[in-house]
């Protein structure tokens, strides 16, 4: 068991992944905790919703988690939706949908409307066909679906300017659903939430991400990889309007036996 033994205050202003909500986003204190409400309905405009991350220094070969834990409240998967998008520089999407892989570019919601996490989506082992690429780093296949795997080998190198969690499939039906823990590698990204855990509904251009990383013990400004680190740093960033405030991040240690 880690055992909190330092807190830092960190520099503010610095350059770093930002996030934003837009459309028929919404946040609220559902039933698993402070969540986005995302809604996309045709009868009440805009008929879109979504979380974006602006990234800093990310490509496709570097992005090695691509996660959220949702629920959906009102209709189901369809109409492309919902699904991850990656924007590179050039505006070009591929798009990583959701769900169970049916074949022919349809997936069905595995958790029946109760909720979950969708697991890794950017785990190169898996046989799952979900990737599609609409001239995405070059790749034009916005008809044909690929692994995850497949969609590194032909993009791996290219820049990653946004990550965006998309729902607009309510030109089908209307769809409805509650997200958080939105995670991109090793930052978790959850509404901005008030001492109790409510989440703070009346200023809904604030975020916060929260980013742990195992470090050396012995010296705590060097990341390392270790899957049972003895220390650890943990980061809460606070952002509005898609630009950082400032962050605060704290180490935990490994008691000595």
């Amino acid at each position: 068991m880690l055992a909190t033994a330092l807190m830092l205050v960190c520099f503010s202003f610095a350059k770093a992944d930002t996030l934003a909500v837009y459309g028929n986003t919404t946040l609220v204190n559902g039933p698993n905790g402070p969540a986005w409400q995302l809604t996309s309905n045709m009868a009440t405009p805009p008929a879109y919703a979504g979380v974006y991350v602006q990234t800093n220094s990310l490509t496709v070969s570097s992005l090695t988690q691509l996660s959220t834990s949702y629920q959906m409240t009102q209709g189901t998967f369809g109409g492309g939706s919902p699904r991850f998008s990656l924007i590179d520089s050039s505006n070009n999407e591929a798009w990583i949908y959701f769900g169970t892989p049916l074949g022919g570019g349809s997936f069905s919601d595995p958790l029946g409307g109760a909720y979950g996490s969708t697991g890794n989506y950017a785990n190169l082992l898996s046989l799952d066909v979900r990737v599609y690429s609409n001239g995405f780093g070059g790749l034009n296949s916005p008809n044909t679906g690929m692994t995850w795997a497949q969609f590194v080998a032909a993009t791996g190198g290219t820049q990653i300017g946004f990550v965006s969690l998309d729902l607009d499939g309510g030109w089908l039906a209307t769809q409805q659903m509650q997200v958080n823990n939105f995670q991109i590698n090793g930052t978790t990204y959850n509404p901005a939430i008030d001492s109790t855990g409510a989440s703070i509904t009346g200023i809904t251009n604030w975020t916060q991400a929260i980013a742990v990383t195992p470090v050396d013990p012995n010296r705590l400004t060097l990341n390392i990889t270790d899957a049972s680190p003895d220390a650890i740093r943990a980061t809460v960033t606070v952002s509005h309007n898609g630009k950082k405030v400032c962050d605060l991040s704290w180490y935990m240690f490994e008691p000595t036996p």
